[in-house]
């Protein structure tokens, strides 16, 4: 079995963790009906015949009342899909033949979660900064300082902002990183937002920019950039035209002077009707279609915004800063800017308008512009933030040192337990939870005498890593021989290639090559890429010719060996 999340309409069958989700919740389906929903989504738009499902699923000489167990297992699919057989969105009868799933599937998206595997690097970065908090009056503005760099970058948000939960993300986390690479970066939670003092008054500009004078003068900065995107754009630009000589420079991304006014020119109805809806979904992650539209059919994805909004602000507070937003008008302070500015945009921003931006770069004397392109107005990936934080890196220093990532050559291996639900069928469902038990017991006692190193594991394998090729072959023929003494069989596949250092996990071509060996492995078979072959040449090591495969999104053909007992 390989790896990976299959997604179509609101569903995800995930391999790692074995289960059906809908909207990201999980779904209660038993192990054959979930076998055979996996095979039929891997081969959509295909007849699987039920003489194949019977093999599959339970085996060859298995005697069972083969009609009543399959027509079973389609039922109980149809029923977690709510699929109606007599108009099916998802799994067609052939009948007399077998079944075909016919439900467009979706492109594997980057999820808007804080769930990914933060690496200790990571984890490291994040305790490096406690919450702190500034009077402003008699509100506590909460911050957080990043870095230790010459410059200072003071941060303003936009409407979402927590500051422990917005800047886990992986991708704000990223840009976190890139700016605090040659500055001090100071980030904070705006009044009636996140950490900081939730207030039902209503809020004006004045009082904004003094809580940004607050923060500068808690952290000790006498001077920084200014970098406000979306809503705290006009706040960035007020604070820039009224304290000049606490502002080194301006960075605005995504950002507009006016609501209501040209270019934007939203009609008030219109406006209050979008408040209204918002408020009646808060929470809900509603805001997501209007901020990520590429990522707005993601259930994880809404998930995540759902949190991000419960958050950030309470629905009254929201109404209100919302509807302050769109009764402030700064076009008129853009000429005093006096400071140098970078304005960046996407070229086809899906909330605010990129005539906005374009404005705000055309107003401002000397403005540096730079249009993005894509559609999505929050960042939601760490490509984009890279194009971001060159763009500040360069305006703001006068050159661009992006950071080289960490890579090594490492031989990557990923091994699969063969056809689990027919020994599952036979031995009972608590009996094959304790053999899976003992298996990775085995295989981490094996990788630990071959010095490998576990990156990931799935329900029925295990990926990992090792510093030489001979030790990750003899790991894996040793893997197969006791697995062998436990009943089960292994699929392993192997390559040897430079890989990205992430934290505790490995990225790159190699990674894709080693797992599309894999696919192509026979059960009990150890199969490796002609590149791991060369390297361990002089070797006892003994390998057969399985000819030449092309793989996916890689360029050329590539031979492939099985390694001999």
């Amino acid at each position: 079995m390989s790896p990976g999340i299959l997604r179509f309409a609101d569903f995800e069958l995930d391999r790692s963790v074995y289960e059906l989700r809908r909207k990201g919740r999980p779904l209660k389906l038993e192990r054959i009906p979930l076998d055979l929903l996996f095979l039929l989504v891997e081969r959509r738009d295909q007849l699987v015949t039920r003489e194949e499902i019977l093999e599959r699923i339970w085996g060859k000489g298995v005697f069972l009342d083969t009609d009543n167990a399959i027509n079973s297992a389609v039922r109980k699919i149809r029923r977690a899909l709510n699929d109606d057989p007599d108009a099916p969105r998802f799994v067609v009868t052939v009948p007399s033949k077998g079944y075909r799933f016919v439900a467009t599937m979706r492109e594997p998206s980057r999820q808007l979660s804080d769930g990914d595997e933060a690496s200790v690097d990571d984890a490291a970065f994040s305790e490096s900064s406690s919450v702190k908090y500034a009077m402003s009056g008699n509100i506590h503005i909460a911050y957080r300082i990043f870095g230790d760099g010459e410059r200072d970058i003071v941060m303003i948000p936009g409407t979402l902002s927590h500051l422990e939960f917005y800047w886990a993300t992986p991708f704000n986390r990223h840009l976190l990183k890139r700016l605090s690479a040659f500055a001090r970066v100071i980030v904070f939670d705006k009044r009636g937002q996140g950490l900081s003092d939730r207030v039902v008054a209503e809020q004006t500009l004045e009082e904004r920019i003094d809580d940004v004078r607050a923060v500068m003068d808690a952290a000790g900065s006498k001077r920084a950039t200014i970098y406000g995107w979306s809503e705290g754009g006009p706040m960035s630009l007020m604070f820039a035209a009224s304290y000049p000589e606490r502002a080194t420079a301006l960075v605005l991304y995504g950002t507009f002077a006016s609501i209501k006014d040209k270019p934007w020119a939203a009609p008030r109805e219109q406006w209050e009707e979008a408040i209204r809806e918002w408020a009646a979904r808060w929470g809900e992650g509603s805001l997501l279609r209007l901020n990520a539209p590429s990522m707005a059919d993601d259930p994880a994805s809404i998930e995540w915004c759902g949190r991000l909004e419960r958050a950030s602000a309470s629905p009254g507070s929201i109404v209100a800063l919302m509807r302050a937003n769109y009764e402030m008008d700064v076009r008129h302070i853009l000429p005093t800017i006096g400071i140098p500015t970078l304005v960046m945009h996407r070229t086809e921003d899906a909330l605010v308008p990129v005539a906005a931006g374009r404005y705000l770069a055309e107003h401002i004397p000397g403005a540096r512009y730079a249009e993005i392109p894509g559609t999505d107005h929050t960042i939601t990936d760490s490509a984009t933030q890279d194009v971001v934080a060159d763009e500040i890196e360069e305006f703001v220093t006068g050159a661009l040192h992006r950071p080289e990532p960490d890579r090594v050559l490492t031989t990557v291996m990923f091994a699969y337990i063969e056809e689990s639900s027919p020994r599952e069928a036979q031995i009972g469902e608590q009996r094959w939870r304790e053999l899976l038990k003992t298996s990775y017991e085995v295989l981490r006692t094996e990788l630990a005498a071959f010095r490998g190193r576990e990156l990931k594991t799935s329900g029925d394998g295990l990926m990992a890593s090792f510093d030489g090729p001979a030790r990750a072959i003899r790991f894996a023929c040793s893997a197969r021989e006791k697995m062998r003494r436990l009943g089960l069989q292994i699929r392993t596949g192997l390559h040897t290639g430079e890989c990205e250092l992430i934290g505790n996990n490995v990225r790159g071509i190699a990674v894709d090559i080693a797992a599309q060996v894999t696919s192509l492995a026979n059960p009990d078979e150890v199969l490796l890429s002609s590149t791991v072959k060369d390297l361990v040449a002089g070797s006892n090591l003994r390998f057969v010719d399985r000819g030449m495969h092309a793989f996916d999104a890689v360029p050329g053909e590539w031979r492939l060996y099985k390694a001999r007992a």
